[in-house]
């Protein structure tokens, strides 16, 4: 599975919170983006 996101470029990263995908959390990343859709 391949996923292509825009880049993102932030001055103020304290807020910003990384998200990595692994096979432990592919499930509900897809499940999240879907919902969005």
């Amino acid at each position: 599975m391949m996923i292509d996101a825009p880049s993102y470029d932030f001055e103020d990263k304290q807020d910003v919170q990384e998200i990595k995908l692994t096979e432990d959390n592919n499930e509900q990343i897809m499940n999240f983006v879907n919902s969005m859709m």
